[in-house]
Parts: C-alpha cells; structure tokens; sequence
C-alpha cells in the first residue's frame, strides 16, 4: 500500500532472540513428567518467559490422566493490518497511531484431563481447563485513528471432550465438543 505519515505513525526495526528448554522424566509407578520453557528476548518490548509443566499418570494399560501448567506471552501486535484496512473501507477509521502503553499479553492455563484407549480402534479423552488472559489485545478509535489498547484481566472455563473411532482400518471417525464460558472479565467474544 501507499506510505503516508498523516495515517501511520510508527516505524520501527526490532529484533527477537529466542531460548528453550525442554525435559522428560520417567519417574516409575507409571508417573511420567515433562517441563520446559520458552524465553524470548526483545527490542521492543520486555522479556517474555513462557513455562510450563504437565504431569501424567497412567493408572493402568488403557486409562491415562493428565494435569498441566502453562504460561504464555505474546508481544502486543501495534496494527492488525487486515482489521484496520477493514476499519478504513467501513469508515470506521482514517488510519492507525500507536499506543507507547501497550503491555503484552499474557495466558495462564491450568488443565486436567482423562483418557481411555482400550484398544487402536477406541480413543475417548476428556478435558477440562480453567485460563486467566491478562491484557488481551483490543483497538479502539480516536480522532479517526485506530490505537491499540489492552483489555482487563478474564478468567475462562471450558471443557472438551473426543473421540476417535476405527471400525476398520482405514475407516476412521473424529468427533468432539468442546465449551469455553468467561466467567469474569471482558467477553471472550470481545
């Protein structure tokens, strides 16, 4: 597209430098462990470690329980070139500023899950998760620019469940439900 100051005003060079480390652990009485991080260094924005942790039990040949830890950041995206390009062919916006207060996002996550495969032909897992996503991602316009802003802190419950089904090799079925709720916060739909 065509460059013009009046309607970008941001212009920048950042760079990224990224580590992990990852472990898996067999620790006997069918306990197994793994745990691994992920840190990210950047120009722009402060440093973003991401861990997480998972704990499985495998009470017996065909039964498997799980629970996990995660952490995530993401550096804020300053324009989301698809929406504000919507923005301004619905005359919702003349262009884009940014917001020099902009905070990462931030996912916690805590899961618990349940499976059952008694043989190669059944599979049925259940899972149920609870998340808090701390200043999430938003856009607002002002003075017929599209800034971008974060969000109050949510908390999200959910839930799923699958299976899998051969009858036959090379027949196979996959289904599953799954349901998230916002239980505090903005709207997940926001």
């Amino acid at each position: 597209g065509e460059a013009h100051p009046d309607l970008v005003r941001f212009n920048d060079l950042t760079g990224t430098g990224t580590v992990a480390l990852d472990y898996q652990g067999d620790l006997g009485g069918g306990i197994h462990v793994t745990a691994g991080a992920v840190g990210e260094l950047r120009t722009a924005f402060p440093l973003a470690l991401a861990p997480r942790v998972a704990l499985v039990f495998l009470p017996a040949p065909d039964v498997s329980t799980r629970l996990s830890y995660a952490e995530g950041t993401r550096a804020p995206d300053r324009y989301d070139m698809a929406a504000l390009a919507q923005a301004i062919v619905g005359g919702q916006a003349g262009g884009a500023a940014p917001n020099d207060d902009l905070k990462p996002e931030r996912v916690r996550m805590l899961e618990a899950g349940a499976g059952y495969a008694p043989s190669a032909a059944l599979k049925l897992s259940a899972d149920v998760f609870a998340l808090r996503h701390e200043d999430a991602r938003a856009a607002v316009v002002a003075e017929a620019l599209r800034v971008p802003t974060n969000l109050a802190p949510r908390h999200v419950l959910g839930g799923e469940l699958v299976t899998r089904v051969e009858p036959q090799p090379g027949l196979t079925f996959d289904g599953g439900a799954a349901l998230a709720r916002t239980i505090d916060g903005p709207d997940l739909a926001f």
